[in-house]
């Protein structure tokens, strides 16, 4: 008999194109919004939106985020962008492609061409819409708050899955997915081989039921299954439990976007990573106040592993609000505030120094759009990050213009 590890593959290929085939019969499908027909460029069942997009054009006061002797450069990254639709009968494709140009005029080390697709095939149905979907990124920036230098990385992720409608309000989402995190041979950040400390595989099972209790609230409940299983370093494995509840808010509610909040329990079956069981969350809503100011707010708390072998993991716990005024049709005024709190924990067995890092960010800009399409910003950040390691203590001015252009 062989290991049950071999015969999760074929029964998941097995549910997956079940699912396929009796959503390819189902009859009378309620379709969703076609989004060939709200495309700018439509060509029959072909629908295409280009947009393109130049942000931080100006100076960067710390280019490495150094403690002492900071560096200052111009800079600028163009991105253009083209979104795709296609239908063939009741099916829908999608995909999305990006580049990033990010240039410096002085250390020309730090310049790339980052570039990211991702795609989508579905079968939408009136009991069951299965898809599966795909993307992939290279790129070298910062990869978050914790390694903040700019060093070549790819990431991908695969997922297939199904909606299963049980009612005309309530929908089950099953899916699974396998993601990839890949630092290349040549990254270093502060003397830790980035490949070795950071790369790995994560499978993820998803459970999640969604109920409208009205056309624009939905009630979320979800539960993931993850497993971490890093290439070299085997001592970091780890297994995860999250589940959480939420609300998902339609554009058009007075307040909206999404809110989850739930438990989690990671487990350290590598033998190197301490267990954690706390509380996880993330938020990302926005609310309109009387018509002209724009308020939004994001935030999480997750746990997140660290480049630093003494600590295999830290938990991340913060979050931005940002305040948009319209003063007219076409000016507007932003300001923004963001603070961020990681607290690591030390390996299995040993006595780390006890550290908790703090970032924050403090910045503001001015917009002003020409027509529908285009929108120029002039943005200035201020940011800093202190920690109990003096090379993690560092602040930098950061002041740019971007242009925005998406058809729309």
């Amino acid at each position: 008999m062989g290991e049950p590890g071999s015969l999760r593959p074929r029964l998941v290929t097995a549910i997956l194109s079940t699912c396929f085939a009796l959503a390819a019969t189902s009859a009378q499908a309620q379709q969703p919004e076609d989004p060939v027909t709200t495309a700018r460029v439509r060509f029959g069942p072909l629908g295409l939106t280009p947009g393109i997009t130049l942000r931080n054009l100006g100076v960067d006061s710390n280019v490495f985020n150094e403690f002492e002797n900071p560096r200052r450069d111009f800079t600028a990254t163009l991105s253009p962008e083209l979104k795709a639709w296609f239908r063939a009968g009741r099916t829908r494709t999608s995909g999305t492609a990006t580049a990033d140009l990010v240039y410096f005029k002085t250390f020309g080390s730090e310049r790339s061409i980052d570039r990211s697709a991702s795609g989508r095939f579905e079968v939408p149905g009136n009991h069951l819409s299965p898809w599966v979907s795909g993307r992939i990124a290279t790129s070298r920036q910062r990869a978050g708050f914790e390694v903040d230098a700019r060093l070549w990385r790819t990431t991908t992720d695969l997922e297939a899955g199904t909606a299963i409608r049980l009612a005309p309000k309530t929908r089950v989402l099953i899916s699974g997915s396998r993601l990839g995190f890949r630092f290349e041979d040549e990254a270093v950040f502060l003397g830790s081989d980035l490949s070795e400390a950071l790369n790995r595989d994560t499978n993820l099972l998803r459970l999640e039921v969604r109920h409208s209790l009205t056309p624009l609230t939905t009630v979320i409940a979800r539960a993931d299954a993850l497993t971490d299983r890093f290439i070299t370093t085997h001592e970091r494995d780890a297994d995860t439990v999250r589940v959480q509840a939420g609300l998902d808010l339609a554009q058009r509610a007075l307040i909206s976007g999404k809110v989850l909040l739930g438990y989690a329990t990671l487990k350290g079956v590598g033998g190197g990573a301490p267990d954690y069981k706390g509380l996880i969350g993330t938020i990302g809503a926005g609310i309109t106040v009387f018509g002209r100011t724009r308020v939004e707010l994001a935030g999480d708390r997750e746990v997140a592993y660290s480049y630093d072998l003494t600590y295999p993991y830290f938990l991340q716990t913060g979050g931005m609000i940002t305040v948009t005024p319209r003063l007219t049709d076409v000016w507007d005024i932003q300001g923004r505030i963001g603070v961020q709190r990681m607290a690591y924990a030390s390996r299995t067995g040993t006595q780390g120094l006890p550290r908790t890092d703090h970032a924050t960010t403090e910045g503001g800009g001015v917009g002003y759009r020409l027509g529908r399409d285009l929108r120029i910003g002039l943005n200035l950040d201020w940011q800093r990050r202190t920690s109990p390691l003096q090379t993690r203590t560092y602040s930098g001015l950061r002041i740019g213009t971007s242009a925005t252009y998406v058809q729309r």
